[in-house]
């Protein structure tokens, strides 16, 4: 097991369970976004909320850590996570089951 400090090997170690995080997510997300909406809207209905999601969020979650750090509130990014994570797992839960039925 690695050790708790900025060596190599901890490094490493955090970055291959973020590239294993981030593989689970990318190879089920296409699929899973696609079943949710009709061949015929599919193209506007996964491209126009995903991008408007990253340009609003990921767009402005840099300036709204540096202005939490500035503020001496860095703890409340914490929550800032917790909540789109919460959000997720509720947007997850409450998503149709599309097993066995046909993709119109």
């Amino acid at each position: 097991m690695t050790t708790l400090g900025p060596s190599f090997g901890s490094i490493l170690a955090v970055e291959l369970f973020g590239l294993v995080l981030y593989a689970m997510y990318t190879a089920l997300a296409p699929a899973i976004m696609s079943e949710q909406f009709p061949t015929s809207v599919r193209a506007v209905g996964i491209g126009t909320p995903y991008n408007l999601v990253v340009a609003l969020l990921g767009g402005t979650t840099p300036y709204l850590l540096t202005w939490l750090q500035s503020k001496g509130m860095e703890r409340w990014f914490f929550y800032y996570v917790l909540a789109g994570a919460v959000i997720t797992l509720i947007t997850f839960i409450r998503m149709p089951e599309t097993k066995g039925q046909t993709l119109k």
